[in-house]
């Protein structure tokens, strides 16, 4: 097959979930067939797009797209045009994603190189087709990595002043609007999870919505060595820190559940380990706190931790994070809204707390138990073999294209999921 895949970064080096999942479905592909990516260039890293390029047929980077505001001259229209600007424009998370050069990139590709099949990486990438012909158009594939939605649903909560939750209200119902419409113009869409698929399926009305979870790299990623009987009681975040749940988490995570664990843990300490912290991330820095910011080998950190943290109030799809620790035999404390998605049972493959004094005594207790922190690692560790292999993952993908373009899925009103899972 020839497969274009539009991706809202170039994915390497694959610093967060996205990126990984990106990266290792790229390698997956490419090793048996064509793929053409076309890439935001974000990070503006010239070796990241030449270390893909070793993988794919060709790759082409666009720059983001960065609109720019001119409000009127006469101060008192200033406040009603701004007003009017915000009801008018693309809910925040997706106004970086699209421009007239993307479309007119993608759409010299479709006609030049012909694809078999287009798969865009997000919704945020999505707007790009919305813009194009369907008739000669060939399998549309839509890779929803979390409901945008509901992300921005979860963040009216977090707010207290009645202007910045009219404004959150305000893009999560600009985020459906927007989400509905992209959904409803691919032939397959896939979530993160099945908790994601049945929120597709009530909110817009999609009920042909396919599965395909994230994974990791089993191979690569080998259980470490149980710590020391001596060694310091280390607790670990990863994430990349300029992504709103994870910044909001690690602050979270300072401010009301660290200290409860300093009452009966003076010496644990907290690493915050991740590329872009937003400034109040790095504000956190302290003797007992650790803010990393980007660093060369994640691996080291892992090593020292006695369990890792996954203190996340809002999000939606399923956290790598937490699959990388679990494959690397860790011990990990997650909020329900952190593990949500994935086939986990609190208790034998992680503890569950969503409260910061529950979450406090679940830290301490795997800090305190090694056997405790053994058990869950190895649970984990058997979980991922079995459920979370990139290779099994991707091996599905391309069966569900393989059936789809036999049954000429594109040209169907209407077809049923189940055909495509079996």
């Amino acid at each position: 097959m020839k497969i274009l895949l539009l991706t809202p970064d170039i994915p390497f080096p694959p610093y967060g979930g996205g990126q990984l999942r990106c990266f290792h479905v790229v390698k997956e592909l490419a090793a048996r067939h064509e793929v053409f990516l076309v890439g935001i260039n974000r990070c503006k890293e010239p070796e990241g797009i030449s270390e893909i390029a070793n993988y794919c047929a060709a790759v082409r980077a666009v720059r983001p797209y960065e609109p720019r505001y001119q409000p009127p001259r006469l101060a008192a229209l200033r406040s009603l045009h701004w007003r009017l600007h915000e009801l008018r424009r693309a809910p925040e998370p997706f106004r970086w994603a699209y421009s007239p050069e993307i479309v007119s990139l993608i759409q010299r590709v479709l006609r030049e190189w012909k694809p078999d099949v287009i798969q865009v990486e997000s919704t945020m990438m999505a707007q790009s087709l919305l813009q194009m012909q369907r008739a000669s158009s060939p399998l549309r594939a839509l890779m929803m990595y979390d409901v945008v939605a509901q992300i921005e649903r979860q963040k009216i909560a977090l707010v207290q002043s009645w202007r910045e939750r009219w404004k959150r209200w305000l893009d999560w119902q600009k985020a459906m609007a927007m989400e509905k419409r992209i959904c409803h113009a691919f032939d397959l869409c896939f979530t993160m999870s099945e908790a994601d698929r049945a929120t597709v399926r009530q909110w817009y009305g999609r009920a042909d919505v396919l599965v395909s979870p994230n994974g990791v790299d089993v191979q690569l990623y080998q259980p470490l060595p149980p710590l020391a009987a001596n060694a310091k009681p280390e607790i670990l975040f990863t994430g990349y820190m300029a992504y709103t749940p994870n910044h909001d988490g690690a602050q979270w995570f300072c401010r009301d559940i660290l200290p409860l664990i300093h009452r009966q843990m003076p010496e644990a300490h907290f690493t915050i380990m991740g590329r872009s912290p937003k400034p109040e991330v790095a504000a956190l820095a302290s003797e007992r706190v650790t803010v990393t910011g980007e660093v060369p080998d994640a691996l080291p950190y892992f090593r020292r931790a006695a369990v890792c943290v996954v203190p996340l109030r809002m999000g939606s799809g399923t956290r790598l994070k937490i699959l990388e620790a679990f494959a690397l035999g860790k011990a990990v404390v997650s909020t329900t809204v952190g593990a949500e998605g994935l086939e986990v049972v609190p208790g034998q493959h992680l503890l569950i707390a969503d409260d910061p004094p529950s979450f406090a005594a679940a830290v301490v207790r795997v800090l305190r138990d090694a056997d405790l922190r053994e058990r869950l690692g190895r649970a984990g560790r058997e979980l991922v073999e079995q459920r979370y292999d990139w290779r099994q993952i991707v091996r599905e993908i391309e069966r569900v294209y393989e059936t789809a373009l036999q049954l000429n899925v594109g040209t169907l009103a209407r077809w049923n999921v189940e055909t495509l899972e079996r």
